[in-house]
């Protein structure tokens, strides 16, 4: 596992350098990343202690290099996009940018859906992993397996839920239904309670539908966990500065 490590950590080196120049590297950024992600992947299944180990959070890595940068890459360049579509006067630019939105509304939708099939995978691995423990043998060890899968099993749900939160907002539907990504966020906060992430991401999600009783609730629950949510508190201050600037 060490030598994946190494060789994970040589490959975002170069991987940094060759996103300087995007449009040019884009084949071998896109050759690295899924280098990368699959290795780290095969670190969760295998070795899902291995985190704790080496005080590394390799969840949190794989989701932050492997996808959540490229969300955020895409939602820029569609954002952007629209700006053009929305002020242009030229109407030659206009359509130029219709058509760039809707290539890259379709590379990002496809997108979406690859990584959620990534993490449903893997998601599947760790709870299968997690069934093979037998609770009658458990001993020290196998006691910091236990969590540790657990805490994967969490994480991963929290990606799923985000990953459906991401194919909602980009959706063209008027009406958003975010009930499938509670459902992920509430299954995360079922299998690991002590963590209060589920909550600041369901908080998030009522923030979009207006229902300021369930944002105050989730975000206040999200720093009250054992585990509390890192900017949960933060992001409940700003909620109520907001509330107090609209009433």
């Amino acid at each position: 596992m060490s030598e994946l490590l190494s060789l994970n950590n040589e490959r975002e080196k170069v991987l940094k350098v060759l996103k300087e120049n995007p449009k040019e590297n884009g084949r071998e950024i896109n050759r690295l990343l899924l280098l990368i992600r699959n290795d780290y992947r095969t670190i969760l299944i295998e070795h899902p202690t291995l985190s704790n180990t080496i005080k590394k959070d390799i969840d949190n890595i794989l989701w932050k290099q492997c996808f959540y940068k490229q969300i955020e890459e895409y939602r820029k360049s569609i954002k952007k996009t629209l700006v053009v579509i929305e002020t242009e006067d030229n109407l030659v630019l206009v359509d130029k940018a219709k058509e760039h939105i809707s290539k890259l509304s379709n590379a990002f939708t496809k997108f979406l859906n690859d990584s959620t099939i990534f993490y449903q995978d893997l998601l599947l691995h760790l709870e299968n992993n997690f069934k093979s423990i037998k609770p009658k043998q458990v001993k020290v060890d196998q006691s910091n397996l236990t969590t540790c899968l657990l805490q994967n099993i969490h994480r991963c749900l929290i990606r799923l839920g985000d990953l459906s939160r991401y194919r909602v907002l980009h959706s063209q539907d008027n009406d958003k239904d975010f009930s499938e990504s509670i459902r992920y966020y509430k299954r995360a906060a079922f299998v690991y309670p002590e963590s209060g992430n589920p909550y600041n991401q369901i908080a998030v999600l009522s923030t979009y539908i207006n229902k300021d009783f369930d944002v105050m609730y989730n975000y206040t629950r999200s720093i009250l966990c054992e585990l509390p949510f890192n900017t949960g508190s933060d992001n409940l201050i700003s909620f109520f500065d907001k509330t107090n600037r609209l009433y």
